[in-house]
């Protein structure tokens, strides 16, 4: 199995959420195309990550489950299960008890708990990061590697930015924790670097890369998204995405060619391109728009932004709206669409999953219900070699042809 097509970081390869998978199911249910699903030991918002014939994902267990009766602190637990992507069988489960405080499960913490970041993997293992209980490494046989501390700030909402890798540097937005985004060693969890970030920062940065430049894009402050030497940490350029009181980020940005476009709803959506010195708002910028709202992705020319039950579709060199489908206005969901073979998906809270097929002329092709499962689907989907990995907060789902 070709490692090149794992699902390997939250919202897949570049965190773009499309893969070029093309035998992925439009349509099932309970007892039609589900090769396996798994009950898991806790609840969960993080999503499935994929090496070779391995699957990987986070809960967590003893505090949060109840709303009315939370329990004790103390006695919370995350877990990093293994499990074997032919028949869905669990391999190993790595527990860690909780290194700090948390977040009282209360307000929005009511809706995604305390296993919401997503893991990420390369050959060398599987690394994690538990907000105030720090980032972690395990070996592919489930050992720890090394545990540090990223810093114990909480806050209301929770944490949720999720750790990516570019070579031998795992970078962690400790935005919540620190108010910083750190490059740490993958080999033993060493600080190789640390840089100030605001602290009403949710989304995951991106590795941009175009024209033999790769550079690390994320939102430094809440209006400043910055392009760093992912070596070091050392700041290339800013850009300024508003002048309003930008109050939090949540979506991450998105590559376009050599653009970078960033989502913040009401206080303005940017294009611009990557790359430069300095400060770089008025040299690179390419479109300002406001009143887009959602996760974005980008197929071809188009950026699709799904928000509640409609899929906004934009010219993404101009901001243009083109199209728009319109599923049911009611629904709600946490969960970042991902595309494969021309189909999006987009999960919703209470476990619909609509497939839209894209194209000329975009239309809702599928509806799609586990039934049995009433519990919350807060995860974006995985999809890797002929399989889409969804997870609730009981079970971890493979779809997969018949």
């Amino acid at each position: 199995m070709n490692s090149s097509a794992d699902w390997t970081r939250f919202r897949g390869p570049g965190g773009a959420c499309v893969s070029g998978d093309k035998n992925i199911p439009v349509e099932w249910s309970a007892t039609q195309n589900l090769a396996w699903k798994l009950e898991l030991p806790g609840r969960g918002a993080s999503s499935p990550v994929t090496w070779r014939d391995r699957v990987y994902v986070t809960c967590y267990t003893g505090y949060g489950i109840n709303a009315d009766a939370p329990g004790d602190m103390e006695k919370l637990e995350r877990h990093l299960l293994c499990v074997r992507r032919s028949d869905g069988k669990m391999l190993w489960k790595a527990t860690m008890r909780s290194k700090a405080a948390v977040s009282d499960y209360e307000g929005s913490m009511l809706h995604h708990g305390y296993a919401t970041h997503t893991p990420t993997v390369d050959q060398h293992g599987i690394y994690v990061f538990y907000g105030s209980s720090g980032a972690a490494s395990y070996t592919h046989a489930g050992e720890l590697r090394w545990h540090t501390s990223c810093g114990k700030g909480v806050h209301g909402y929770g944490s949720a930015s999720s750790p990516i890798v570019l070579g031998n540097v795992l970078i962690v937005s400790a935005h919540v924790e620190s108010g910083s985004i750190i490059g740490l060693d993958t080999r033993d969890g060493r600080e190789l670097w640390r840089v100030k970030a605001s602290h009403h920062v949710w989304c995951t940065p991106i590795v941009a890369r175009h024209n033999h430049t790769t550079e690390l894009v994320c939102f430094q402050e809440k209006r400043h998204v910055a392009g760093l030497d992912p070596a070091n940490g050392r700041k290339l350029w800013s850009y300024q995405t508003s002048t309003n009181n930008v109050q939090r980020v949540q979506s991450s940005p998105v590559q376009f060619k050599d653009a970078i476009i960033t989502i913040q709803g009401g206080w303005g959506s940017n294009s611009f391109r990557f790359g430069g010195s300095g400060d770089v708002t008025n040299s690179h910028r390419q479109w300002h728009s406001r009143g887009i709202y959602g996760a974005p992705l980008v197929v071809r020319d188009q950026l699709i932004v799904p928000f509640g039950g409609v899929v906004n579709i934009h010219d993404a060199r101009t901001s243009e709206t083109v199209d728009r489908v319109r599923m049911n206005p009611s629904k709600k969901g946490f969960a970042s669409a991902v595309v494969a073979d021309n189909n999006l998906y987009q999960v919703y809270k209470d476990g619909d999953v609509c497939v839209i097929q894209l194209g000329k002329e975009p239309r809702q092709v599928a509806h799609n219900v586990l039934e049995g499962d009433t519990s919350a689907f807060n995860a974006t989907p995985a999809i890797s070699n002929g399989q889409l990995f969804l997870r609730s907060d009981k079970f971890l789902y493979c779809i997969q042809k018949k």
